[in-house]
């Protein structure tokens, strides 16, 4: 989280290679609102988004109809090898995109399921929305209690999340994080203002002199 927490906080400078790929991100959206799917790796199959190719195109399709585009950011370790024929598409990988919170801060919306990005996410105070349809247990366990940390409403079935997500987006104005994401954030993080690269400084330079 170092120093990406702090970037996502605007409390320190980005360098030239994280302003080009927002310059870059926001270019290709043009005026659209991005929802950013963008879920971590299962051990069975790595290569392979947790949802199907028919989910991610009734996703993309409904979020089109609100002048939305889907981002997909899969695990640096996956390669899904999917193409869709939609437009509001974008592949938004790590080597298309190598800071994640650059695409994190373009985002309007999260997507993901049990990725730890949706803890970096969390300081940008944006929705955060949990998907998994694929009725199996997450394989590589937790060390924290998933369902208490969790900042958002965590969807198994499909349908259901699609009709939350449209509530969601065409809500008026920017919908704040819910009582739940605020809870899992103070749990998480307490009082934590955008200063971690400054406490480290302090810790190696000060502290341990």
């Amino acid at each position: 989280g170092l120093p990406r927490h702090d970037w996502l906080m605007g409390t320190i400078p980005k360098n030239q290679k994280y302003l080009h790929e927002i310059n870059k991100l926001k270019s290709q959206l043009g005026n659209r609102k991005l929802a950013l799917y963008a879920p971590t790796f299962r051990d069975e199959n790595k290569n392979v988004l947790p949802i199907s190719n028919e989910e991610v195109t009734r996703i993309a399709q409904l979020l089109k109809k609100h002048n939305w585009t889907l981002g997909i950011r899969a695990h640096v370790i996956a390669r899904p090898q999917d193409n869709y024929s939609l437009d509001n598409i974008i592949n938004l990988s790590g080597s298309e995109y190598p800071h994640a919170e650059a695409v994190l801060e373009c985002s309007d919306i999260l997507i993901t399921d049990y990725s730890s990005i949706a803890l970096d996410y969390n300081l940008t105070d944006k929705q955060i929305m949990g998907l998994d349809t694929t009725q199996q247990p997450y394989s590589r366990g937790f060390l924290l209690d998933f369902d208490t940390l969790f900042p958002g409403d965590f969807f198994f079935n499909f349908d259901a999340f699609l009709l939350a997500l449209e509530e969601n987006i065409s809500q008026s104005g920017d919908k704040k994080t819910s009582a739940r994401a605020k809870v899992s954030r103070s749990l998480l993080l307490g009082d934590y203002a955008g200063d971690a690269c400054k406490r480290l400084k302090t810790f190696v330079f000060e502290t341990l002199d």
